[in-house]
C-alpha cells in the first residue's frame, strides 16, 4: 500500500469485546511514528487515526494487537490491457492505493481481482489509478452496499454465536445434572459420583463426554482469539476465558484418565461443570451483546438513510447531479425547494427555510 502523509484513517476493527480491547488497540496505534491523534470506538467498531502513518501501518498495528480488519475481495473488468507489461503496470497502480492489499490481473479474461479494506480504498480511487496508467476499470456487476455486507456479516456472526450458545447451554446443563445428588444413588460416597466427587466413576465419563464438544467446538472462537493475542504478545478477554476453561477441562481430563496418579497427589475431583459453564455463560453474554449491537446498527443505518445520496453541483453555470460521496471541499451545491441539504456548507446565494430539528429540536423549519 502507498504512503500517504497527513491524513485521517477510519478503519473498521473486528474482535473487540470490551473497553480493555479498545484501549489496547489505541495504545498500539499511538506507538506508530507520525500519529497525532487516535480514537477507538467500541460501539461502532472503528479506529480513527490522524497523522502521517500509512494505512498499511495502521492495519498492521491493529492486527499486531490481536484484532482484525475486515477485507473485501471484488472482481472488476479492466479495459485496455493487451500484454504482460499492461498486467504489471495496472497491478502496480492498484496496489499503490492505500487500503489495497492484493491486485491480480487476468490477461485472458480482462479482469482484475482486488483485495482491499472497503473503508480505506474506494472504487473511485481504483478507477482513477487505472486511468492514470491508461486503462479503464469497470464494475463487473452492481456492487453490494457496504452496509448490506456489514449487516450480513453481523447476522452470520449472531447466528453462529446463537448456535454455539444453545449447544453449550444444553450440554453444560447435562454436565451439571450428572453431578452428585441429582439422581438416586449418585453420591460422592458411592464411588460413582460425577462433578466434584470421587474420580473414576462412569458418571465422570458422562460429564467428560458432554463437556468435550462445549470446550472444543462451542469455545473455539475464544481459543482462536486467545491464540491470536498470544502470538502478538498480548492478552484479552478471550485469553481469560480460554485460561479458565482450559485449566478446569484438562485438569479434569487428567483426573479422569489417570485416577491413580492423581489420587496419589490427593486429587479425586473433576471440574467439567466449571469448564462448560464458563464457556456457556460467556457465549450467552456474547449473544445478547451481538443482538444489542444489531439493533443499534439498524437504528443508525435508518438514520443515515435519511441523508440524500446525490447532490446537484454547479460548475461553469451547469448543474450536474453527482453522488454525495464524491463531493469535495469547494463544490457549489444547488438546493432546490423541498430538497435535503447533502453536506455542511455556507449559503452563498438565495434564502429558504431549513429543517434543523435533528440538531436543535426545533419542529418548524428555520429561515
Amino acid at each position: 500500500m502507498a504512503t500517504t502523509a497527513g491524513r485521517e484513517w477510519i478503519v473498521p476493527v473486528t474482535g473487540m469485546t470490551c473497553g480493555a480491547c479498545s484501549a489496547r488497540v489505541a495504545r498500539r496505534l499511538e506507538k506508530l511514528p507520525g500519529v497525532e491523534t487516535v480514537s477507538v470506538n467500541l460501539a461502532t467498531a472503528r479506529a480513527t487515526v490522524r497523522g502521517s502513518a500509512t494505512a498499511e501501518q495502521v492495519v498492521s498495528a491493529i492486527e499486531q494487537a490481536g484484532y482484525g480488519v475486515p477485507r473485501m475481495v471484488e472482481s472488476f473488468v479492466l479495459v485496455g490491457i493487451s500484454c504482460a507489461s499492461c498486467v504489471a503496470k495496472s497491478e502496480g497502480a492498484l496496489r499503490g492505493i492505500p487500503g489495497v492489499y492484493r491486485a491480480g490481473v487476468s490477461l485472458a479474461e480482462g479482469t482484475v481481482v482486488v483485495e482491499y479494506v472497503p473503508e480505506l480504498a474506494t472504487f473511485e480511487a481504483m478507477r482513477a489509478a487505472a486511468s492514470r496508467v491508461g486503462y479503464e476499470l469497470l464494475r463487473a456487476a452492481p456492487a453490494e452496499d457496504l452496509a448490506e455486507v456489514e449487516e450480513r456479516q453481523r447476522r452470520r456472526e449472531y447466528e453462529s454465536l446463537f448456535r454455539r450458545a444453545l449447544v453449550a447451554a444444553v450440554l453444560a446443563l447435562g454436565v451439571m445434572l450428572a453431578m452428585p445428588g441429582h439422581f438416586p444413588g449418585l453420591t460422592p460416597e458411592s464411588g460413582h459420583a460425577g462433578g466434584h466427587g470421587a474420580a473414576g466413576g462412569w458418571w465422570n465419563w458422562v460429564q467428560g463426554a458432554l463437556a468435550t464438544p462445549v470446550f472444543f467446538w462451542a469455545g473455539a472462537p475464544f481459543h482462536r482469539g486467545a491464540w491470536a493475542a498470544l502470538r502478538h504478545g498480548t492478552a484479552n478477554m478471550n485469553t481469560l476465558v480460554t485460561l479458565g476453561s482450559s485449566s478446569a477441562y484438562f485438569f479434569s481430563l487428567l483426573t479422569l484418565l489417570a485416577p491413580g496418579l492423581m489420587a496419589q497427589a490427593g486429587v479425586t475431583e473433576v471440574y467439567f461443570d466449571s469448564a462448560s459453564g464458563i464457556i456457556a455463560l460467556i457465549l450467552v453474554g456474547r449473544v445478547l451483546e451481538a443482538r444489542a449491537k444489531g439493533r443499534v446498527s439498524q437504528a443508525l443505518r435508518r438514520l443515515m438513510e435519511l441523508a440524500p445520496r446525490t447532490a446537484r453541483v454547479l460548475k461553469n453555470g451547469v448543474e450536474t447531479e453527482v453522488p454525495a460521496m464524491q463531493l469535495v471541499v469547494g463544490d457549489r451545491i444547488v438546493v432546490r425547494p423541498g430538497e435535503k441539504v447533502a453536506v455542511d456548507g455556507v449559503i452563498e446565494e438565495g434564502e429558504s427555510a431549513l429543517d434543523e430539528s435533528l440538531l436543535t429540536g426545533e419542529s418548524l423549519p428555520v429561515e
